[in-house]
């Protein structure tokens, strides 16, 4: 009995980490190359950094850079990856709360405009929202970003994105203390 209410508590825990997320991003989980898609977001601490990554190597060089967001809650961008690339995409607020999006692929499109002369290397996107535009250079390159509101974007990794794969805070903070509350339960409930 004890070890089905301890395995049970275990496994539990790690399941509302999702729930407890820092904040949440909704995008599509197909886009097509050089065309455009729009992501949204549920923070309103700004700004809200955003880039597309690798999902196999989040915390590495950026696909795309999109800049500081300063207001609104959703961009539209377009993925400069060429088909078949498998994409996500990192969010993090003025306070260090992280967002990220499931797994995107990158479908085929009669547009390969962004792509440039190589496929892998060379491309840019634009991204837009109600008055603001961030321009950026694919495959981690350097960044600039343009609105009325703010003059540059980062050109580091964006919050703790660059602090090792799998390394989402939010994780490591509720995961553990859920693990603790569930074993007290199943202890109190062991002991009546």
């Amino acid at each position: 009995m004890f070890s089905t209410l301890l395995t049970l508590a275990l496994v539990l825990a790690p399941a509302f980490n999702g729930v407890l997320a820092d904040f949440t991003v909704w995008a599509p989980s197909t886009v097509a190359q050089c065309e455009l898609f729009s992501f949204a977001w549920d923070s309103t601490a700004f700004p809200i950094d955003a880039a597309l990554v690798n999902p196999q190597d989040p915390c590495g060089a950026f696909l795309q850079d999109y800049g500081s967001n300063n207001w609104g809650n959703s961009l539209n961008v377009t993925a400069a990856v060429p088909a078949g690339t498998s994409i996500q995409l990192s969010l993090v607020d003025s306070n260090d709360n992280e967002a990220w999006s499931g797994v995107i692929t990158v479908t085929g499109s009669n547009d390969a405009s962004c792509l440039g002369a190589s496929s892998s290397s060379g491309a840019s996107a634009t991204a837009s929202s109600t008055s603001s535009t961030a321009s950026g250079t694919t495959l981690g390159s350097s960044t600039s970003a343009a609105s009325s509101a703010t003059s540059a974007g980062p050109s580091a990794p964006v919050g703790a994105v660059g602090s090792g794969p799998g390394s989402n805070g939010a994780s490591r903070q509720i995961a553990a203390p859920l693990m603790i509350l569930g074993a007290t339960f199943t202890g109190l409930l062991l002991s009546l």
